[in-house]
């Protein structure tokens, strides 16, 4: 099922690169749109009350409405930072500069997602023991987390250098950081921003994961839990949602290409059918 999935994302992202080409005006509204959107539906699922519009709002013009704390406010400006700098990252960095400086670039985001909510834990290690409700095994140990930190490093480079798909790789990643609860809060989020770097240094798209799936998208975080965080449960999760993605990116650009036709008793490569 995974490496069935696997095939259509890689035919569709071959297909979005040889054939959608987005002037320099259109990315950035393509850009704009993610950054509301994904700063949305990313703390949506943290329990902000911001709609999409309430978050457009705030991001675009200042305005926001009645009923609204200053934290909620404060995060939705520290996920919009912070998703300006997953894609600054993105696109200024190959795999490799990023794998090299991977802690530094977690650490780095969690700072700007956090920086307007708590200074003091913003891009910092948690030096307190919490309790993660829901999790399918105990959170680790604040004392424990420098020694997990350097295997996550050492795991997501052995990953890259053997070559795993780059949505697994990019669902490893979101997977063993939240496992490992590194920071005090914004754990979830800084591992959503993380994942779609990848991705989107890798030529796929953005995932929003939004708040209407949620309970789809802890069960498949708790069952990689009970099992270990090379779990298929989650990998076929998320690629499921970039697959999605694509779809909803191609409907999004109008991309109207067809595909080339081949005899009927030849095998038609799956993918996007405008």
């Amino acid at each position: 099922m995974l490496q069935d999935t696997l095939k259509k994302i890689d035919y569709n992202r071959e297909l979005l690169k040889k054939h959608s080409h987005l002037t320099e005006e259109e990315q950035k509204s393509v850009d704009r749109f993610y950054r509301i959107h994904n700063t949305y539906t990313s703390n949506a699922i943290e329990g902000n009350t911001f709609s999409a519009l309430d978050t457009e709002l705030w991001l675009e013009e200042g305005i926001t409405v009645s009923g609204k704390t200053r934290h909620e406010l404060r995060e939705v400006d520290g996920h919009g930072d912070a998703f300006n700098l997953m894609l600054k990252i993105a696109r200024g960095k190959n795999l490799e500069e990023i794998s090299k400086d991977f802690l530094i670039i977690t650490q780095e985001l969690h700072e700007m997602l956090y920086k307007q909510i708590d200074l003091n834990f913003a891009g910092v290690y948690r030096k307190h023991n919490i309790i993660v409700h829901g999790a399918g095994f105990p959170t680790p140990k604040w004392k424990e987390l420098f020694p997990l930190m350097d295997e996550f490093y050492s795991a997501f480079k052995e990953k890259k250098n053997n070559n795993i798909h780059p949505v697994e790789l990019a669902a490893f990643a979101h997977l063993r950081l939240v496992q490992i609860h590194p920071f005090a809060d914004g754990n979830g989020r800084t591992s959503r921003l993380l994942m779609n770097l990848i991705l989107v240094n890798q030529g796929y798209q953005i995932i929003n994961i939004r708040k209407q799936i949620r309970k789809e998208y802890y069960i498949a975080l708790r069952e990689a839990d009970k099992q270990n965080y090379d779990s298929n449960s989650f990998f076929n999760f998320i690629a499921s949602k970039q697959l999605s993605a694509q779809e909803y990116y191609m409907r999004l650009i109008q991309f109207e290409h067809q595909r080339p036709k081949k005899p009927e008793s030849e095998n038609v490569s799956p993918g996007f059918k405008p």
